[in-house]
């Protein structure tokens, strides 16, 4: 029995391997180009790009993990009841009971490591990779003067300059926009400097075009001194993801008391998929198996979307927040329930037509 409670652990976690560094990198791959275009228009510093890649990586270990667990176990099982391995052990005894343990002594662990990640070193990595993409994004907007790109700033200024020799520039473009009204200014070259922990711009013989409401006014100039717009910080009341667990749990309000609720969902999601993968497993290796695979990828989209639904009725004041997030486990558990009492009267009906037809076919021979 323990070589067989083995030989089925070795498949899940070669698979789930498989499947999670598959997933892993597909989305990784996405939000390196996300990551890439924003340091190409110049919102970030592209020294920062591969560090926040990899403090992305954590977290997408984390949200994936319970898939392809999920799908681990599913494509496992089924692989097994193909090759008429899941009947060979049934004879032997190794039934659903034995089945179930195996996938516990992955899923326990598994789900104790997304618990340690989600309220421990989750918190970290997100605070640092905040901290990491406003820190690149200020040194981009630090390193305001870069030839031949348009750069803006503030939401409300666009600059450009052809030439660039240290802080010296040449052929200089900005645009400038503010409730009175847009201006553009022209120069043939200039300077940058800092004072006082603010920016200036120095331009040389160049005009400035003004419209307001009051018309539009055209002015020359030799030398003018331009006060460049201040970068501002991220608001950090908005990063309660990066919010350490005990600060949750010391202060209890809605949206802390949700956070927790959202960072136990993992470690619960890959519980309860492992109570539903085996019921989706076909042990008639004739039956078509593909369907098995699309109602778990539909089920599982709406068990995760779910979640998001309940918490977006608390944030919005239209269901407690006890039991909040965990509604969508509590039905899923509900149904689990439902599904395993239909599937063991099932089964209990088929084992008692077979007894009946068996006393049948012994009355009908001795008589």
């Amino acid at each position: 029995m323990h070589r067989l409670k083995k030989h089925i652990i070795t498949e899940m976690m070669e698979v789930f391997l498989a499947v999670i560094t598959a997933l892993i990198l597909i989305m990784v791959s996405f939000q390196f180009a996300k990551l890439l275009g924003e340091a190409a228009s110049g919102k970030i510093v592209g020294a920062a790009v591969f560090k926040l890649v990899a403090l992305h990586s954590v977290n997408l270990f984390v949200l994936l993990t319970p898939f392809a667990f999920f799908i681990a176990v599913l494509i496992s099982l089924s692989k097994l009841a193909t090759d008429n391995e899941l009947i060979a052990m049934k004879a032997l005894g190794y039934g659903k009971l034995q089945t179930y343990t195996a996938i516990f002594s992955v899923a326990a662990p598994l789900a104790l490591l997304i618990l340690y990640l989600t309220l421990d070193l989750l918190p970290k990595t997100r605070e640092l990779s905040y901290d990491l993409r406003e820190k690149a994004r200020k040194e981009s907007e630090l390193s305001l003067i870069q030839p031949g790109n348009f750069r803006t700033i503030g939401n409300q200024t666009t600059i450009y300059v052809a030439n660039v020799d240290e802080q010296q520039f040449s052929q200089f473009f900005v645009w400038q926009a503010n409730e009175q009204g847009e201006s553009a200014t022209v120069a043939a070259s200039g300077q940058q400097f800092s004072q006082d922990t603010q920016r200036f711009l120095a331009l040389d013989s160049g005009s400035r075009i003004t419209e307001n409401s009051d018309g539009t006014q055209l002015m020359q100039f030799e030398r003018l001194l331009a006060l460049l717009p201040a970068v501002t910080d991220i608001n950090r009341n908005q990063r309660i993801k990066a919010v350490p667990t005990k600060t949750l749990l010391s202060e209890k309000n809605i949206d802390n008391q949700l956070e927790l609720q959202r960072r136990f969902s993992p470690a619960l999601s890959i519980f309860l998929l492992a109570l539903f993968a085996p019921l989706l497993v076909q042990v008639n290796p004739r039956e078509n198996r593909y369907g098995k695979y699309v109602i778990a990828i539909l089920t599982y989209a709406i068990y995760l979307n779910s979640q998001y639904i309940f918490q977006a009725l608390v944030e919005n004041g239209k269901l407690s927040i006890l039991p909040g997030m965990h509604t969508s486990h509590l039905l899923f558990l509900l149904i689990l329930f439902i599904w395993l009492t239909l599937a063991n009267s099932q089964n209990n009906l088929k084992t008692s037509l077979q007894s009946l037809r068996k006393n049948r076919g012994k009355h009908a021979k001795t008589t």
